[in-house]
């Protein structure tokens, strides 16, 4: 059985990297996993989740909002999983 459940930095920062990289494959340094996982925990919204199965973490989902202009219109969107 799969569970979504709250992130917790202690238990989940090295897995959670690990599956990033993994499915990901990010090669620059602005896409490193563990600098995403700071800039997260420090909007303190409480929207970063776990995906786990069988004690093992198998997805991650970080809900953001992004601003963007267009045509002098402001635009909110979300985004933000990874699964394995």
């Amino acid at each position: 059985m799969t569970n979504l459940r709250e992130y917790s930095d202690a238990t989940d920062r090295t897995r959670v990297i690990a599956l990033r990289r993994d499915v990901c494959g990010y090669e620059t340094a602005h896409n490193e996993p563990s600098l995403a996982i700071e800039k997260k925990l420090a909007a303190k919204d409480g929207l970063f989740f776990v995906a786990q199965s069988d004690g093992t973490v198998v997805g991650t989902g970080a809900p953001c909002r992004a601003r963007s202009v267009r045509r002098g219109l402001h635009e909110d969107q979300s985004a933000g999983a990874v699964v394995q």
